[in-house]
């Protein structure tokens, strides 16, 4: 479920469905080794699904399904920003490193399948860009 580990998964469906619990108590319902349970309340916490009360047994309960869904949420979407990010620095490295030389544009390579129709297209787009490139070259001298 959104990237929860089964651990945290049943955590938290053990918590949503039994209110305040101490970790010893979450980690008799939720059937996960009492020496992992404290690591596992922590991450869920730090996700954004659980809330700690600072006691003397600590007691945990789970955030709302809505709270929580959006939390992981806006996790995921953090995720997917900083990849983003990643990704168009790693395409500007990448770029800098391929070369295409006059001889290579004239390589083809061949699709079998369900890859032809793309490859072919892919072709295509590429020859009208070569074509129109060289074109708007040659118009303007």
């Amino acid at each position: 479920m959104f990237g929860l580990s089964n651990y945290e998964s049943r955590t938290y469906l053990a918590l949503l469905s039994s209110g305040i619990r101490t970790a010893k108590e979450v980690s008799e319902e939720s059937k996960i080794p009492f020496g992992r349970i404290y690591d596992v309340l922590s991450s869920l916490e730090d996700k954004g699904l659980v809330d700690t009360q600072d006691s003397r047994p600590k007691k945990f309960i789970a955030k709302k399904p809505k709270t929580a869904l959006n939390n992981l949420l806006a996790m995921k979407q953090a995720e997917v920003s900083s990849l983003t990010k990643k990704a168009v620095i790693i395409e500007e490295k990448l770029s800098n490193l391929y070369t295409t030389k006059d001889e290579e544009s004239l390589f083809w390579s061949v699709a079998l399948g369900d890859n032809a129709i793309s490859r072919y297209i892919e072709k295509i787009s590429e020859a009208e860009k070569h074509v129109t490139t060289n074109h708007q070259y040659s118009s303007c001298s």
